[in-house]
This record gives C-alpha cells, sequence and structure tokens, in this order.
C-alpha cells in the first residue's frame, strides 16, 4: 500500500484515463478526490472502483474557475487537513492548423489544459508548502511535444502544460514538493476508439499502464524525479 491514507486530489478522475487513475490509487490504500461536472460522470466511475467508493469523495468543480478551484482545496484541507498529491487528469482535444483554427479554439485549449493545471497547481501549493511535501503531476501530450502539426491549439496549449511543469519544479524543489509531467500517447478510451474507428487501438496506450506511471512519479521510488517530462506510450 504505497499511499495508505494518502489524500490525492484526481481533476478529471470520472474520464476514460482518470477512472483508471482513480482506482489505481483506491487501491494502493490512498483517499481520493475526483472533481467533476456533469452527473452523469459520475455514474460512470462507481463502477469501476467498486467497493473502494467509500474512499473516494466526488467534488463538482469548474477547474477552469479560480473560486471554484480554491473551494475544492479549503474543503479537501478542512477534512483532512493536509493534500499528499494533485494530479491534474482535466483537458481537451481540438483538430485544426493555425490557418484554420478559430481563436476561440485556442482559447478553449488554452482554458482547458493549461488553465486547469495552473489554477489547481497554485491553491494547493500553501498545503503542500506547510507540510513540506506534495507531489504534482500535469498531464501533457506526446503528439505535442513531437510537434503537433494539424492539432496547432492542442499541441501549444500541451507544451505549455510541459513547460509550466519544468518551471514549477524549479520553483517549489527545494521545499519538499515535487513536480512532474506525463506524456501520454493515444490513450485506449472508448471515446477515441468512437473518433477513430480506422485506427488500430493495438497501437494505443492502456489507461491502466499511464497509471502505474503516474502512481510511480507519485511514489516514493520516484522522490528524486523532479522536473522530468516522462512519455507513455506503444507505437512511436
Amino acid at each position: 500500500m504505497r499511499f495508505q491514507d494518502q489524500i490525492v486530489i484526481i481533476t478529471g478522475g470520472t474520464g476514460g484515463l482518470g477512472q483508471a487513475v482513480t482506482r489505481a490509487f483506491l487501491t494502493e490504500g490512498a483517499r481520493t478526490v475526483v472533481t467533476y461536472q456533469v452527473d452523469a460522470e459520475i455514474e460512470a466511475l462507481l463502477p469501476v472502483i467498486g467497493d473502494l467508493r467509500d474512499r473516494n469523495l466526488l467534488m463538482k468543480t469548474d477547474v477552469t474557475d479560480e473560486a471554484s478551484v480554491r473551494k475544492l482545496v479549503d474543503q479537501v484541507v478542512s477534512l483532512w487537513g493536509r493534500i499528499d498529491v494533485l494530479v491534474n487528469l482535466v483537458g481537451g482535444f481540438a483538430p485544426g492548423t493555425v490557418a484554420d483554427s478559430p481563436w476561440e479554439t485556442w482559447e478553449r485549449m488554452l482554458a482547458l489544459n493549461l488553465r486547469s493545471a495552473v489554477l489547481c497547481s497554485r491553491e494547493v501549493l500553501s498545503q503542500m508548502q506547510s507540510q513540506r511535501r506534495g507531489v504534482i503531476i500535469n498531464t501533457a501530450s506526446l503528439a505535442a511535444y513531437r510537434g503537433g502539426a494539424g492539432i496547432a491549439a492542442y499541441a501549444v496549449a500541451k507544451e505549455a502544460v510541459r513547460k509550466f511543469s519544468e518551471i514549477l519544479a524549479e520553483e517549489v524543489r527545494a521545499q519538499g514538493i515535487r513536480v512532474n509531467a506525463i506524456l501520454p500517447g493515444t490513450i485506449d478510451t472508448p471515446a477515441n476508439r468512437q473518433a477513430m474507428p480506422e485506427a488500430d487501438p493495438n497501437d494505443w496506450v492502456p489507461p491502466e499502464e499511464i497509471a502505474s506511471a503516474i502512481l510511480f512519479l507519485a511514489s516514493e521510488d520516484a522522490r528524486a524525479v523532479k522536473g522530468a517530462s516522462l512519455p507513455v506510450f506503444r507505437k512511436a
């Protein structure tokens, strides 16, 4: 039980990847706090975590809104007095080139991917600084890191998440706080299978394998890993 009774906030924990990450932390003994926005998302998560649901708290939160994020963090600290791990999984995807992507797409990608990570990371920092320990894991993208032609706004937003993680890691490394990013390849989720029916999902990475990488970065086994960007993929 690497995370016995640790308090882990998982934004987007009801999604295709988030369900696997939430279950993985619960299985390792953590108490998880999962954000959601649509009530139907709860019904997707509960069967996955099964009997472990008593150790999971669902909190309706808009992670792109500063006041909503502050309320989330305040409630978690009020309940347990600490935050051990923050996993920022909330994000969004939109195809499009620089020439054909309207500015609204750029704003949406920056809000869902970068703004959410920045706001949630910033709000947990004061608690982690007072504890002199904590872990923050952000979600970038292997495709964005390698180029991003045809996914311009998404790639820029995800690469900004990766750079943000590097900068924050440098700022807080002396305070006992570790910050890293994961760079997943295409994730084998029902949504991706529906969106890309002609692709071969055998080339995609299962959510459980990404969850294992996240748990490694959150664990004491990775205590010397700071400011890293960890690719997780099946086929280049």
